[in-house]
């Protein structure tokens, strides 16, 4: 009773406060050596872990973050390059056929236009021949009459009117079939000048179509290539989406399962105890730290290990057997 009182008012001799007080200090220093304990207690623990981790196949650790994979890019041409490419094509071709029909129809109108030159040339021909007809028509008559004494004014005039109106008729029939001739020509000219507008009208028209056309089929082709690389890549970013989502679920699932065996393990374990592999690994702990203990004088190691959070989390049920070894 005395020795409470005492202690509990603070009293004591200086032996006994000498003694309290190295007790103390041996105790920090004893209780500062601990860490030493709580290294190989936590590469235990970790080892232990590390080795428990084999036991699941982890979707976090074992399914890819991303759903890998690469938008795909048209490399094609522009509707502008492909215009571009068909009329740089087409414009030569067309131009050279072009050429060819204008040419074709200006050998033929060019054909025409000597025609009419050379209907002129024999035209003045026939009219200078028709004019010294007449003169070499005169000069006979007149001088068969002569021969004859027939000549006189009267018969003179008569003849030169004859000739002068033969040579007249003469005259206009020439002229008459020149203008028919170059009538005729004119109007071949005109046709195949229309015919040459007409065809070259054609070509350009027939060109514009197979132009339009090739474009039209080139931009079609274009455009359904664009819709295909479209629909792939929004198929594939839905398919990024809705993995992600899965995954998550998954992993967020199989947490929980695990979460669920340990949970019954756990409480299996505080009914019955560790066993197996288990039980052997905290075996060591336990030993581990007796043998580190024990070393200590028994009150000091005590009072280290009591309510020690450190040790229950490191020997878990085996923290009870290592005071009751302590305070045995």
């Amino acid at each position: 009773m005395w020795e409470k009182i005492k202690e509990f008012f603070g009293i004591g001799s200086n032996k006994e406060k000498e003694e309290q007080a190295q007790r103390e200090g041996e105790k920090k220093k004893l209780s500062e050596t601990q860490y030493k304990l709580y290294e190989k207690l936590k590469e235990m623990d970790e080892a232990w872990k590390n080795k428990q981790s084999n036991r699941w196949t982890l979707y976090e650790d074992v399914l890819p973050e991303e759903y890998e994979w690469t938008p795909m890019q048209y490399e094609g041409e522009s509707e502008d390059e492909i215009k571009t490419r068909i009329y740089d094509y087409y414009t030569p071709i067309k131009d050279q056929k072009s050429k060819s029909l204008a040419d074709e129809y200006d050998a033929m109108i060019k054909a025409q236009n000597d025609k009419k030159s050379q209907a002129l040339v024999n035209a003045e021909k026939e009219h200078a021949d028709n004019r010294q007809n007449k003169q070499d028509n005169l000069d006979q008559i007149k001088s068969s009459q002569a021969s004859k004494g027939m000549v006189r004014s009267s018969i003179k005039s008569n003849l030169d009117e004859q000739a002068q109106k033969n040579f007249e008729q003469m005259r206009d029939q020439i002229y008459g079939k020149y203008a028919s001739d170059i009538g005729a020509i004119d109007n071949k000219i005109q046709q195949l000048d229309a015919q040459r507008k007409e065809a070259l009208s054609d070509l350009d028209i027939a060109f514009a179509k197979s132009i339009s056309t090739d474009i039209d089929k080139l931009v079609k082709e274009r455009n359904s290539q664009l819709e295909k690389i479209q629909k792939y890549n929004n198929e594939q970013s839905k398919k990024a989406v809705d993995y992600k989502e899965n995954r998550a679920k998954l992993i967020q699932k199989q947490k929980e399962d695990i979460a669920n065996i340990q949970t019954k393990e756990t409480a299996s374990e505080v009914r019955n105890g560790y066993s197996g592999e288990k039980l052997e690994e905290y075996k060591k702990r336990l030993n581990t730290a007796l043998e580190f203990y024990q070393a200590m004088p028994k009150d000091i190691a005590y009072e280290l290990v009591q309510n020690n959070q450190q040790l229950k989390n490191y020997l878990g049920l085996m923290y009870g057997s290592l005071l009751s070894a302590l305070n045995g």
